[in-house]
């Protein structure tokens, strides 16, 4: 009599609602015939998904991470441990750094906390680790004292980006266009120093979507980011695949940064194209990176490499050259809400059947429509603003519409 093998278990732990990286994830882990525990706040998207075997519950209070996460450790047991965003990331990253004892995440951190694990969430020892293996980056200083910024500054020249060794979700990044301008910078970030100077390089931006295993590349997706909302750092809305003169520049760099920070699960890198066609890393992302799956529409499985994680099994995905409409991917809900939000409504034709490739999640009906919701309530704000041209504009003639209530399908248990 055969025993049937038991289901890897993978643990999605999420401290942000709404965080856009991880949405698709579910249905990945699925497709590895693994099942996803998820350990997120009361408010997280990721509550709607149906291929979410167990919820629990996450404080809302970052400092409760860290505790929260190394408790329900110590009682259950999972093959895979993703930290889904950036606060999480760190959070633990820095525990780690400070405990006497952080022998709790020997095993399923994604790298080796006595080796390698600054680099990953400081700006600061990315920089330079990648200096030191010899990878592209901008032209970059680390400063302590407004001196020193000010003499970076002098030697990368203007407009320049000041940075913090660690943010989150964007923040502690701001752009100097002039002299003038650096100490008031300074002035707001220098409660968190060390600071990156870093060249200012005008060129395409992209990321590029990696799943890594301790310096071998399973999985690699580039793809620039076309168009992004909000203006101009926020998720991308529309993304192109590479030409094969540009996978082949990208490559030695994917596998550079996969040999120098040893990680191991899902992760990318943003970077900037040159007008000379040359890239620069701008930044590495220790976690689920937005586009993650969109390797479908360019020949790469990205669920084939996660399994390969869970299972050992050897797979390696790489991009293939696409052409014609398959090439520019337009993302939902982002590119419909980007469109009106900036009234760019002939951007709308691009919605129109077989008129353009489009990444929606029909296999999450429940975040589908929480989506198509978020772009009906937007549509109809619009639409109330063109019916009353003067006056009071609050005034809406519609009723008020609330939100769709998060219901547990048939494949979620009760939430602990």
């Amino acid at each position: 009599m055969s025993i049937k093998a038991s289901r890897p278990k993978v643990l999605l732990v999420a401290s942000k609602g709404e965080w856009s990286g991880l949405v698709r994830l579910p249905y990945m882990v699925r497709r590895c015939n693994a099942d996803l525990s998820i350990l997120t706040t009361a408010d997280s998207a990721l509550r709607r998904s149906w291929h979410v075997h167990s919820i629990h519950t996450l404080p809302d209070s970052l400092d409760a991470l860290v505790p929260t996460l190394r408790e329900h450790l110590a009682h259950h047991h999972y093959d895979m441990v993703v930290l889904g965003d950036d606060p999480a990331f760190v959070s633990v990253a820095e525990a780690a750094a400070k405990e006497t004892d952080a022998s709790w995440i020997d095993g399923w951190f994604p790298v080796e906390r006595k080796v390698g694990l600054e680099p990953t969430y400081s700006k600061t020892a990315f920089n330079e680790a990648c200096d030191q293996a010899g990878l592209p980056i901008p032209r970059s200083h680390v400063c302590n004292t407004f001196d020193e910024t000010t003499a970076a500054a002098l030697e990368v020249g203007y407009p320049l980006v000041l940075k913090t060794a660690v943010g989150l979700g964007g923040n502690g990044v701001i752009k100097v266009n002039r002299p003038a301008d650096l100490r008031a910078a300074f002035e707001k970030l220098k409660q968190r120093t060390p600071l990156v100077v870093q060249e200012f390089i005008v060129g395409k931006l992209g990321t590029t979507q990696l799943v890594l295993d301790q310096g071998k590349v399973l999985y690699w997706l580039p793809s620039y980011v076309l168009k992004c909302c909000p203006e101009p750092f926020g998720p991308s809305c529309v993304r192109q695949f590479f030409e094969q003169p540009d996978l082949d520049l990208m490559e030695p760099i994917v596998r550079g940064v996969a040999k120098m920070t040893n990680f191991r699960g899902m992760c990318g890198i943003d970077w900037i194209q040159r007008d000379d066609g040359s890239f620069a890393i701008l930044e590495f992302n220790p976690r689920p990176t937005p586009a993650m799956e969109m390797g479908r529409f360019a020949g790469a499985d990205s669920a084939m490499a996660l399994k390969s994680l869970l299972t050992g099994e050897p797979v390696a995905e790489s991009p293939k050259v696409v052409t014609g409409r398959r090439r520019t991917v337009y993302m939902f809900p982002q590119h419909m809400v980007r469109s009106l939000r900036y009234r760019e409504y002939g951007e709308f034709r691009h919605w129109i059947p077989f008129m353009a490739t489009h990444e929606i999640p029909w296999c999450e009906p429940m975040l589908l429509a929480a989506s198509a919701w978020q772009v009906l309530k937007i549509a109809r704000r619009h639409l109330a603003k063109a019916l009353l041209p003067w006056g009071n504009r609050s005034a809406s003639p519609f009723p008020p519409i609330r939100n769709v209530p998060a219901r547990p399908s048939q494949f979620v248990m009760r939430h602990t």
